[in-house]
């Protein structure tokens, strides 16, 4: 079988906005496949030689009187005389009459009664019988197929020169179908036809030598061909010249060219060149647009039943493209076109009605009439079918039956299909992966240039998914793509051009990549080339460039680039604030099913970025989202349900979103259940199932897995460490200046971080993470020059960096700010100076502040009004559902502050009852946990605690022993001498006293980690307590 590049119009593919840009309209018809009505063999010859004594009027004659009827009498008339015709034995008449009953042309198909007609003529000695019964039982579209009955028909009429059997017989050898490719066969037929003066042979051939798909390319010998064949009239080589010199396929595109073939195919009355001039007019794209020019040709062709027309007219008023979209008119003209049996169309109804974007949804109707379509054979319902199947997005997921769909149509050598299911294959998230399988359908689909396969294949080899990365591979299979013409492609090497992070930077060569595409009206591109210039990503940012790309995108109707303007309004970072028109971007786009503009309006409203929030509302757009099968949506639901911080929590439906767009392969929920599961907070702890969600975010190129999975291997706590593999994730994503991999790297030299600790690696990778974008990076850096961490304490550095920060827009670094002033570490402590960053914070919406200004609130020198203050927004932000200050009002009546609050483990127990919602279950445990360390006393309670203590996850131990030391020093001396008994470090007995023996058992272990000179502080002090916690094992 020899896959060819058939267009397809698959339905939406989701949330992967460039694969939207692949999609070509099925109106548009492929050279590669002989197009529709504009393609055809040669008419059967009239009348035959062994044809019985025709009447006054032959079947021929009859046959152009039924085709040229216009009312249901004329038509009834005109079969009435084919059949009387047929029964003298006519073959004009035994001919139509077995072609109108296969394609059901203005009768029911009856394959019975077409074949039983045709039989009739070739048992007359009829060759245009022999070859139509023979071309139908190769396809085994119209009847069942019987490839060696087909052959035989089909080589009996090619013997008696019949040019029907000469131009079929040629078409199968050419693509395979039916039969194993043969393009020398194939070629020598149609050259039989060509030597006969067929002028449809020789558009056939000379179309094939100009494509050079399915014979080696000779563009002269094609054109000369061709050229011959249009000056004898021929519409076929009429259309395929104007469609040549139109596209540039071949040879230099030359628009005026194209179109004077065009003309002269539909002053020919070539309704398919009428389709195709309508087409372009419309556009604009080829040729200059002039939309009542196009409409007026698309409507004669579509008045005389040509297929093509009737489609393209149902497009373009579905879509709006070029005229103002009128769904009901666009619904008519596909009605139309199924009514005379275009598959295509019924296809695009079908897509149509089961998205419910264009038309309003009615999924049981879009079904049958993809079914019907997929029946027939056409490619795009059964590409449709197979992918709605494959996402269960509006019908429930099936997988096999998704996969049926798909290998049925790579079965007739659909290469887009083929790419389809090769693609599915190799990510295995729909399908097991079988990646040398899916790798075998890609390669053979991007040989026939198959613009899907060669984009999936550079994308591919270009992240490294599911294959090793190899970027010259990608490049490559991207390059040849664009040569041919295509601008996804193009898109696609642009920006990896410009981000150099798959490739290395060629900004210049990006930009011109990406310009070229969206010169071509390339939404994608213009998206692309917005978002650059908004962000600055290679170039300095030009928010004015930046827009005026994305109106360009809006005005073209992408959904993605109106989602992208109207974010960048709503939240005015980028460009000058204009909510109003920002939201009615997004909700154009929402209203239109864009899951972009659905996760942006449910994030905005959720956080009230720009707009008041509203939980209910945010909700609400993202749950549309979901119904609609876009899993980033999900994603962004299931954070929010289980943090529990911008609506109620709810741990278990949070954490059934996650799952369910983990397994669609959303690489973000991947990422966030790996490290929740690794982490044991909002989830249960359990390091297999985490490690293995992080595996699988990686393998689907999730940067930011590759930096958490890196850091765990390197620490080893949360799951078996393996510091050279880890390492080298992380210095993979280092050396690509990822700022979460720098910041990572960072964070493990520090002290109790996981490596030796190495203050210069430590400032160095915080300093590289902040250039390349971490707002963090520059808070950690001002923290660390403010407490001395590593490094002696610097006034100076620790203002300028966290004031930085703040600039930045890292609104946590005024709570660092403030917790300098509160305790002395950025000059003489002023509560005063303190406090107003602490506002400031919570005025931005740092859930935190309030928990800092209470613990500040205690000290003597802060008025009493304060402290009244504080605790009463603490108890009206942990109604309203504010966990932070829940945990932060149980840790102040556990511990009290005396003298102005004395402890009350009563009370906070109450209160951890009271707020019971707020928690997680991981939560409530370490709650209940530290209430009852800080009330233990003696051995036998301290050694309970311990062994509690040892059922946590290791990120709440670490957060355990930095909480519970300090509040009750005997507990956290006995975890500490159990472990480092544990290690060979301390001898004795247990005992929750720090006498000599634990002393020099802590030196000792301070020592063997290289912590000596934050332990020398003393093992109770803050820094060496939490330096010591992160090396326990």
């Amino acid at each position: 079988m020899r896959f060819t590049s058939m267009s397809l119009t698959p339905m939406s593919l989701n949330s992967n906005a460039i694969r939207r840009a692949l999609i070509i309209s099925a109106a548009a018809i492929s050279l590669s496949t002989a197009a529709s009505a504009a393609d055809t063999p040669p008419a059967p010859a009239k009348p035959d030689a062994a044809a019985a004594k025709p009447a006054a009027k032959n079947g021929w004659d009859l046959a152009k009187e039924f085709a040229a009827a216009t009312t249901p009498e004329a038509k009834q008339a005109a079969l009435d005389a084919l059949v009387a015709a047929a029964d003298k034995g006519d073959a004009g008449a035994l001919y139509t009459l077995g072609d109108i009953y296969l394609k059901g042309t203005s009768v029911p198909a009856d394959p019975t009664k077409g074949r039983a007609y045709l039989e009739k003529g070739v048992a007359a000695g009829s060759m245009p019988a022999a070859s139509r019964l023979g071309g139908a039982l190769i396809l085994g579209t119209e009847l069942p197929a019987d490839v060696p009955a087909g052959l035989a028909l089909l080589e009996k009429a090619a013997a008696a020169k019949d040019g029907m059997a000469l131009y079929t017989l040629g078409d199968i050898y050419l693509k395979g179908t039916g039969v194993t490719a043969d393009p020398a066969k194939g070629r020598a037929y149609l050259d039989q036809g060509v030597a006969a003066g067929n002028a449809a042979v020789m558009a056939r051939l000379g179309s094939a030598l100009v494509l050079g798909t399915e014979l080696p390319a000779d563009v002269p010998a094609g054109l000369a061909l061709l050229e011959k064949a249009a000056d004898t009239g021929n519409g076929t080589a009429l259309y395929t010249l104007g469609d040549i010199y139109l596209k540039g396929t071949g040879v230099p595109a030359d628009p005026a060219k194209g179109r004077a073939y065009l003309e002269k195919g539909v002053a020919a009355g070539n309704a398919a060149a009428g389709a195709r001039l309508g087409s372009a007019l419309i556009l604009g794209t080829e040729l200059p647009a002039d939309v009542p020019a196009g409409l007026a040709l698309l409507e004669k062709a579509a008045d005389t039943g040509n297929a093509t027309a009737l489609y393209t007219l149902g497009d373009i008023y579905l879509k709006g493209t070029g005229v103002p979209a009128d769904p009901e008119k666009g619904r008519a003209y596909l009605e139309k076109g199924i009514a005379i049996g275009n598959s295509a169309a019924g296809a695009r109804l079908g897509g149509a009605l089961v998205a419910g974007t264009e038309l309003p949804a009615d999924v049981p109707a879009g079904l049958a009439l993809l079914e019907k379509a997929a029946d027939a054979g056409n490619g795009t319902a059964l590409y449709t079918l197979g992918d709605l199947y494959l996402k269960g997005t509006v019908v429930p997921a099936d997988p096999a039956k998704g996969r049926a769909y798909l290998e049925k149509g790579a079965a007739t050598g659909n290469a887009g299909i083929a790419a389809r299911l090769g693609s599915a294959l190799v990510l295995g998230t729909e399908l097991p992966a079988d990646v040398p399988a899916g790798l075998a359908l890609l390669e053979k689909a991007a040989d026939a240039d198959n613009g899907a396969a060669l984009y999936t294949l550079g994308d591919i080899y270009l992240k490294g998914t599911g294959v090793p990365a190899d970027p010259a591979k990608g490049r490559a299979y991207l390059e040849k793509g664009i040569a041919a013409g295509n601008m996804a492609l193009a898109t696609r090497l642009g920006a990896a051009l410009v981000n150099g992070t798959e490739l290395p930077a060629d900004v210049p060569a990006g930009l011109a990549l990406l310009e070229k595409a969206a010169d071509s009206g390339n939404a994608t591109a213009l998206y692309t080339l917005g978002d650059i210039y908004l962000k600055g990503t290679g170039v300095p940012a030009d928010p004015e460039k930046g827009r005026a790309y994305l109106e360009k995108g809006v005005a073209l109707n992408s959904m993605q680039s109106a989602s992208r303007l109207g974010s960048a309004l709503v939240l005015g970072t980028e460009l000058p604030a204009d909510v109003p028109a920002g939201l009615a971007l997004l909700e154009k786009a929402a209203d239109a099913g864009d899951g972009s503009a659905l996760y942006v309006l449910g994030d905005i409203y959720l956080k009230g970025a720009g707009v008041p929030a509203d939980p209910a509302k945010g909700r609400a757009y993202l749950e549309k989202g979901i119904a609609a099968g876009n899993m980033g949506t999900a994603t962004r639901l299931g954070s929010a349900l289980i943090y529990g911080s911008e609506i109620p929590a709810d741990v278990p439906a949070g954490a059934a979103l996650l799952e369910k767009a983990a397994e669609a392969g959303n690489a973000t929920a991947l990422y966030m259940l790996g490290d929740m599961y690794l982490r044991g907070t909002t989830l249960p702890s359990d390091p297999v199932k985490g490690q293995a969600y992080l595996e699988r975010a990686v393998a689907a190129g999730n940067t930011a897995a590759m930096v958490r999975l890196g850091s765990a291997l390197v620490r080893g706590k949360e799951i078996p460490g393996d510091p050279v593999r880890g390492l080298a994730l992380l210095n993979e994503r280092a050396e690509k200046n990822d700022p979460g991999a720098l910041f990572a790297l960072a964070n493990l030299s520090m002290p109790g971080g996981g490596l030796a600790p190495d203050p210069e690696a430590t400032i160095r990778n915080l300093k590289a993470a902040a250039e390349a974008g971490n707002k963090d990076a520059l808070r950690r850096l001002g923290e660390i020059y403010r407490d001395g961490s590593g490094v002696p304490r610097n006034r100076q550095l620790a203002l300028r960096y966290l004031q930085q920060a703040v600039d930045a827009g890292n609104d946590n670094a005024l709570v660092s700010l403030g917790i300098g002033y509160l305790y002395g570490t950025l000059g003489p402590r002023n509560p005063e100076k303190a406090f107003s960053y602490f506002k400031a914070a919570d005025a931005k919406g740092i859930k935190g502040a309030m928990s800092n200004m209470a613990n500040g609130a205690f000290a003597q020198d802060v008025p009493a009004s304060i402290r009244n203050t504080v605790m009463k927004r603490l108890a009206k932000d942990a109604d309203a559902g504010n966990v932070a200050a829940a945990r932060t009002l149980i840790a102040l009546y556990r511990d009290g502050r005396k003298p102005m609050l004395a402890a009350s483990p009563t009370k906070a127990r109450g209160l951890l009852k009271k707020y019971d919602a707020l928690f997680t279950a991981s939560d409530k445990e370490f709650e209940t946990l530290m209430l009852d360390a800080v009330a233990a006393r003696g051995v036998k309670q301290y050694a309970a605690i311990a062994a509690r203590y040892e059922t946590l996850s290791p990120d709440m131990k670490e957060r355990f022993l930095g909480s519970i030391r300090g509040r009750q020093d005997n507990v956290y001396v006995y975890i500490l001498q159990t472990k480092l008994a544990e290690g060979g470090f301390y001898k004795g007995k247990p005992t929750g006293t720090l006498n000599g023996a634990t002393i020099q058992a802590i030196s000792k272990f301070c020592a063997d980690r290289k912590l000596t000179s934050v332990c020398n502080a003393g093992p109770l002090d803050w820094q060496s307590a939490m330096a010591i916690a992160g090396e326990l094992p």
